[in-house]
């Protein structure tokens, strides 16, 4: 399974319309890490990819609600270096399932208090340009429709 999106960026060194791989993917709070919040031991919170892309790979963040602040975002950025809101939930049912997952996600914005305008503005060029990138990457396209995936995309 092939997860795509747009996501916010919590680091400088990630521009808007970059491309990364999700490596991992970490279902987190701003409560959590303050303490304020917990979750049981047995709950699963880490999910890593198992297919390779061919994007830098980044880990994602993965809160319960888009981040406003810019002390918020300061917090979950030493969790991941990318927001996004459903791609752990994504990778806990292709885990559950035992279906190879990744995730491939476009830079739309930076985490924080302007984070819904300028993904307003971004989102349809860098989810453009991600599909352009796995189209050159041979990731989608006719080709890819059928058959085993491409050698590209194997599980690991």
């Amino acid at each position: 399974m092939l997860f795509l999106g747009t996501c916010g960026a919590y680091r400088p060194g990630i521009p808007v319309g970059a491309i990364v791989a999700v490596r991992e993917a970490i279902a987190i709070s701003t409560e959590e890490l303050s303490g304020a919040a917990y979750r049981p031991a047995i709950e699963r919170t880490r999910f890593p990819a198992t297919l390779a892309l061919p994007f830098p790979p980044a880990t994602a963040a993965v809160p319960p609600a888009i981040t406003r602040s810019r002390s918020a975002a300061a917090r979950l950025a030493r969790i991941g270096e990318v927001e996004h809101l459903e791609v752990a939930g994504v990778f806990a049912a292709c885990h559950g399932a035992g279906v190879p997952c990744g995730a491939a996600l476009a830079v739309a914005n930076r985490v924080g208090p302007g984070a819904h305008s300028e993904w307003t503005a971004n989102h349809r060029r860098v989810s453009r340009a991600l599909v352009d990138a796995l189209r050159r990457a041979g990731l989608l396209g006719p080709a890819a429709r059928r058959g085993p995936p491409p050698a590209r995309l194997r599980a690991r």
